[in-house]
């Protein structure tokens, strides 16, 4: 998988303008989506506006039931 780097900035903005989601545009841009992430991250902690965000589904309940699973008592 090239890096995310590697994709020019016009390239990555087609791709993430018009993807419905982080890993479909990841996927086209032949990277991870966590590349993807931290790159808008990065963009929009230094200014930059306009970019699209993705809502971020949690299961809430499954995840506090793994926590609570796994929690150590003390």
């Amino acid at each position: 998988m090239p890096n995310d780097s590697r994709v020019s900035r016009e390239r990555f903005i087609e791709v993430i303008m018009r993807s419905p989601t982080i890993a479909a545009a990841a996927e086209e841009l032949g990277c991870t989506p966590q590349a993807v992430s931290l790159r808008l991250q990065r963009w929009r902690e230094q200014g930059v506006t306009g970019l699209p965000t993705f809502a971020k589904t949690v299961d809430v309940e499954s995840v506090q039931a793994l926590v609570n699973k796994h929690r150590r008592r003390r």
